[in-house]
């Protein structure tokens, strides 16, 4: 007797806004089991909202995507509301000089520092993500940098805070 688990396909596609590195696709499906039962075995791939921005890093291999290490660790989810305002940053050159995960983390900080969005609650806060991302001392730098660079005063407010808060986990 040979335990049976019933499993079944679920395809999500997602529409492409930026290609950081690689060939360019406007659609990328992504293909995930799930339980038939109606239990997932774990994260789901995404949120089901059409709201939902996700850098991904993801490797080709035989003609398929896949992402480059076990799900969620491969996925950095960005605000929808500052969608705009990374895609801008990116295209303006923004970190050009860095490594591709610090130039991420450095766009994704000042896209969502700098926007004109007026409710504390709504910037982001944990820190964690982006220090396995980059490492802990470079995300201590940009969160100093910001400290001091950001036009909008509460995202200045909250990113010197933010480096108050890492500072004392780093050190």
């Amino acid at each position: 007797m040979v335990p049976r688990i019933p499993l079944q396909l679920a395809k999500i596609s997602a529409r492409t806004l930026l290609t950081l590195r690689g060939t360019d696709r406007r659609v990328i499906d992504f293909y995930s089991w799930f339980y038939a039962v109606g239990k997932h075995g774990g994260p789901r791939l995404f949120h089901p909202g059409k709201r939902s921005v996700h850098i991904l890093f993801l490797k080709e291999d035989s003609g398929y995507l896949h992402t480059v290490c076990d799900y969620p660790h491969s996925d950095l989810e960005i605000s929808s509301k500052w969608c705009s305002a990374f895609l801008s940053q990116w295209r303006a050159g923004y970190g050009g000089g860095l490594e591709l995960p610090e130039r991420i983390v450095a766009v994704r900080l000042k896209a969502e520092w700098e926007s004109s969005q007026n409710e504390a609650s709504e910037y982001w806060r944990d820190c964690y993500d982006l220090a396995e991302l980059a490492n802990p001392a470079f995300l201590l730098g940009q969160l100093d940098l910001l400290c001091h660079n950001v036009v909008n005063p509460l995202g200045r407010s909250i990113a010197c805070s933010a480096y108050a808060e890492q500072s004392k986990d780093y050190w």
